[in-house]
């Protein structure tokens, strides 16, 4: 069974920044963790494409676009990297795609060319390796492997070319602006509306700045949906075989409050995460164990649960990586009616069904998706497959363990790997859970009981870990080509739920063989004989704050309170402004 494809275009105009950058991982993200796979068509960064236009024309480029078109091709090729990178480090595979690894070819004018083909197997077999592909867009090749442009607003053609080609579930045109508009802000008159459908003739009638002419004219030859929307917003204007409406009127909004317990590594992550969307987000304030002690950009800190209850936070991320207070301090933030993320696995293994309980009979939340695999959608894939029905699962639970494992196979002693992960910040001063199997084996006890509803005591579950390394198998081993992981499994049969863990020698072809680094992987059985994995880097900050701000956003979606301060269209109706030569 395929996963459904999203395309994700994402204009220069919101690729601002690091921030901007990190909410378009997140954009990425929210796809991949509900099991689909994107593709991002990414423009320049912005004022990119500016600036090496200002440069070829001093160079007379105009009079030799085909120089000026590899010129400009660079900004697209800069931010497909850097996006990439982004991805990577929060945990996404991603890889990046060349328009021609991907046989897109275009023919007409060097700076306005016009795609005709586009190989899809290309993007269905990197697929297979990596959930987010990462694409150009605004560039081609012509029949003699030159490269050309496809006009001004380009990325939009080479979005709803790809979707057109893959087949894709949703086209997404992400700008700065929520949607499309009926007229001109800027001109005398009442305010503006935005759409939330518009008819094809009606969007070809008010391309031209938001949405390239030819991209519209293509949408409506091919009968191609798709939707215009702000970044970080859910909603915006479709666009197909629809009559035109207008959006509702929003109600007031206000940012979203969270709380955080803790700020070592995952809070501090989750910190820095909130503060790049200031009008989203607001922090309620932090409990640490020393409030006293002087912090850079902290926000209010308290040394009680008690203390932030009282700032009346909307949700509350629980990242403390111990039992007590932490129990105690969920327990009353649930009793409070305040919604709770936690990362803690070692919590969420011992006391999660009696937490669980007391949330549902406040009407709350208790997420957990950051207790597993960080941003590899482990919780997610595992309870999507268990309405389906579960027969097996088994993965490399612990990111640590792969780091550390990869380090000794390349002859570092077991000491040494293990700093070298406190020091790459994926272990603990007190590495004891990761070594000793304890980690991999609560987080196999949580996969256990969203597949199954059942608990299968620790004790039961842990038959090994790296305490006992023998490190010259894990040499010898390497040396034939093969690595040593830590895997989990878990089996469903008439005697129950059947849990086990050990260090087994892997093939690097077999999906937790393709394991490096400090990824993760799960591969689930379902009852109808389909096979369903994930990977991706499951320890460190940016992969947890992640999977927190992923719940985060669903947790928003509940409260109703707020998003991002709708922009505004700055010129045309509903239009952003364009560089002097947009991609």
């Amino acid at each position: 069974m395929s996963a459904p494809i999203v395309v994700l275009k994402l204009g220069g105009s919101v690729l601002t920044g690091e921030d901007a950058l990190a909410t378009a991982v997140h954009e990425v993200y929210r796809h991949v963790r509900q099991g689909r796979r994107v593709l991002a068509v990414v423009s320049a960064m912005s004022g990119a494409t500016d600036a090496l236009l200002q440069r070829g024309r001093a160079l007379d480029g105009e009079d030799a676009p085909h120089g000026l078109a590899p010129l400009l091709a660079t900004g697209e090729a800069q931010a497909t990297a850097l996006l990439v990178l982004a991805l990577e480090r929060a945990g996404i595979p991603a890889r990046a795609m060349e328009p021609h690894s991907v046989g897109l070819r275009a023919d007409g004018p060097p700076m306005d060319a016009t795609p005709y083909t586009i190989d899809a197997d290309a993007f269905r077999r990197a697929f297979e390796f990596a959930p987010a592909l990462v694409l150009p867009g605004f560039v081609a090749r012509d029949a003699e492997g030159s490269r050309v442009l496809l006009g001004r607003g380009g990325s939009d053609l080479t979005a709803l070319f790809s979707a057109t080609a893959l087949g894709a579930e949703r086209c997404v045109l992400v700008k700065d602006v929520d949607g499309m508009y009926d007229r001109d802000p800027h001109t005398p008159g009442p305010a503006p509306r935005r759409f939330s459908h518009v008819g094809w003739h009606t969007a070809l009638s008010l391309s031209g700045v938001i949405l390239q002419e030819k991209a519209a004219r293509f949408a409506l030859d091919h009968r191609r949906p798709f939707e215009v929307m702000a970044l970080g917003r859910r909603d915006g204007t479709t666009i197909g075989d629809f009559e035109d409406r207008f959006a509702e009127d929003d109600a007031p909004t206000r940012p979203l409050r969270v709380g955080l317990l803790g700020l070592g590594t995952v809070g501090g992550g989750v910190l820095r995460r909130l503060a790049g969307a200031p009008t989203r987000f607001a922090c309620a304030g932090a409990v640490v164990r020393d409030p006293a002690r002087p912090r850079d950009d902290a926000p209010p800190l308290y040394a009680d649960v008690r203390e932030l209850l009282a700032q009346r936070p909307d949700v509350i991320v629980e990242a403390l990586g111990e039992l007590e207070p932490a129990r105690t301090w969920v327990a009353q933030a649930l009793e409070a009616g305040v919604h709770v993320i936690s990362a803690n696995k070692s919590l969420l293994a011992e006391h999660g069904p009696e937490l669980a309980a007391l949330a549902h009979a406040h009407g709350v939340t208790l997420a957990d998706s950051p207790a597993v695999g960080g941003a590899v959608p482990c919780m997610e894939l595992t309870r999507a497959s268990a309405a389906l029905g579960v027969t097996h699962l088994e993965g490399v639970l612990n990111g640590t363990t792969t780091f550390v494992l990869d380090r000794v196979a390349e002859g570092d002693d077991l000491a040494h790997a293990v700093d070298l992960a406190r020091q790459a910040g994926l272990a603990e001063a007190d590495a004891t859970l990761d070594l000793d199997g304890t980690d991999a084996a609560q987080k196999l006890m949580l996969l256990a009981r969203a597949a199954w509803g059942v608990d299968v005591p620790l004790e039961w579950t842990r038959s090994g870990g790296l305490t006992d390394l023998d490190e010259a198998w894990v040499r010898t081993e390497a040396g034939q080509g093969r690595r040593v992981r830590l895997v989990g499994r878990a089996q469903l049969d008439q005697r129950g739920a059947r849990l086990a863990l050990g260090l087994e020698s892997l093939d690097p072809d077999d999906g937790m063989g393709r394991t490096r680094k400090s990824q993760c992987a799960l591969r689930i059985l379902r009852s109808d004989g389909t096979l369903v994995s994930t990977i991706g880097r499951g320890a460190g900050r940016w992969p947890t704050a992640e999977a927190v701000m992923g719940d985060v956003l669903l947790i928003e979606d509940l409260c109703g309170t707020a998003h991002e301060q709708r922009p505004q269209p700055t010129s045309a109706p509903g239009a952003e402004t364009p560089p002097t030569e947009p991609s």
